[in-house]
């Protein structure tokens, strides 16, 4: 019930503080109920809640990405989602902030997206890590980019010859000259 209560009140250190206690008991059978009750604690609705409030359009809760970055796949799954929407692009820069907060954990997932065959969640990987982290999606393109469709190097492309990302989109130009030469034609 605290658990619940902290989660519609914005208490979030209150409910990182309930989720360790639960947590710390020994993994034994005789606690095995306390573990599965931390798990509920940030179960569906809930976790959705938590989401929305890292996205929201004020300042970051410290204690939000240490509770996101407990399951970084539901995170990303639902980040995928968000970006999927009509106006998904608007949480970009939200989305951006609350990956680079986390760090490695959820950006080496998201690098591991950019293989996958489902195309959905590669070209959101390539939008996130476009945003948050331009210079680890540079990285990985001499890997990646020969697997990829024609729509999602370009979407890789563009995404990193975006003026945000200047820096990348000089280094794009010299190593991958080609791509950049057919993207300045259109």
């Amino acid at each position: 019930m605290l658990g619940r209560i902290a989660v519609t009140r914005g208490d979030y250190a209150g409910l990182e503080g309930i989720l360790s206690g639960l947590e710390k008991p020994p993994r034994e059978p005789q606690f095995e109920h306390m573990h599965a009750l931390a798990h509920r604690l940030i179960a569906q609705d809930r976790w959705l809640l938590l989401v929305d409030a890292a996205l929201a359009n004020r300042a970051l809760d410290a204690a939000l990405p240490r509770l996101l970055v407990r399951d970084p796949e539901r995170l990303l799954d639902r980040l995928t989602t968000l970006l999927t929407e009509a106006r998904g692009g608007e949480h970009l820069p939200a989305i951006a902030r609350l990956l680079r907060t986390i760090g490695v954990p959820v950006l080496n997932l998201l690098e591991s997206r950019l293989y996958e065959a489902r195309r959905q969640r590669v070209s959101a990987a390539i939008k996130m890590l476009a945003a948050a982290d331009p210079e680890r999606l540079l990285r990985a393109l001499p890997r990646s980019l020969a697997s990829w469709e024609w729509n999602l190097q370009d979407l890789a492309v563009s995404e990193l010859s975006r003026p945000s990302n200047a820096t990348s989109a000089v280094r794009l130009r010299l190593f991958f000259p080609r791509c950049w030469a057919t993207r300045t034609r259109w």
